[in-house]
């Protein structure tokens, strides 16, 4: 089982009960943690590295589970740093799609859910 993560660079308004998005706007998929496994991230011919991830996620904004729960980004590095340890995806998968950065962080260029 995993969990899905994205980031919303302009936080929409939510429902102060639910804390449900009132509208849409557009979101980009970070990567997912799976049970075992590192956290595997979303990599783009910009985004190389959990360096680069964090440079657009400090830049302000919103990081959300796939069931639309709000994370702080204290908790999703925490989150990262927990799984560091896990198998690879780019190890077990290996392709040009697919890597390792600089701090052993694991990327894939496909989309993926």
């Amino acid at each position: 089982m995993g969990c899905n993560y994205y980031f919303k660079p302009n936080p929409e308004p939510r429902c102060p009960t639910c804390h449900r998005s009132l509208e849409e706007t557009g979101t980009i998929h970070i990567g997912k943690s799976s049970y075992g496994w590192a956290f595997s991230f979303h990599g783009t011919e910009k985004i190389r590295s959990y360096a680069d991830w964090l440079v657009v996620l400090e830049a302000g904004g919103e990081i959300s589970s796939q069931y639309d729960e709000p994370i702080p980004l204290a908790d999703f590095k925490a989150l990262v740093l927990a799984k560091q340890d896990g198998k690879k995806h780019s190890s077990y998968y290996p392709s040009e799609q697919n890597w390792l950065d600089g701090d052993g962080h694991s990327f894939s260029g496909y989309e993926f859910s």
